[in-house]
């Protein structure tokens, strides 16, 4: 995985809220947020292995 696509899987929560306007934005917004500390989490993984 490259940078990009660190950062496209780290954004899918909110291109799915864009995308299907959810009638709760709470859950979305925890979603958002798990889905950020593990993507920085495989980022820095990944950086210290290099």
């Amino acid at each position: 995985m490259t940078g990009a696509d660190l950062a496209l899987l780290g954004c899918a929560p909110v291109l799915h809220v864009l995308l299907d306007r959810p009638a709760a934005l709470g859950p979305a917004l925890a979603a958002q947020a798990v889905t950020g500390a593990a993507t920085l989490g495989l980022y820095l993984l990944r950086a210290r292995t290099r």
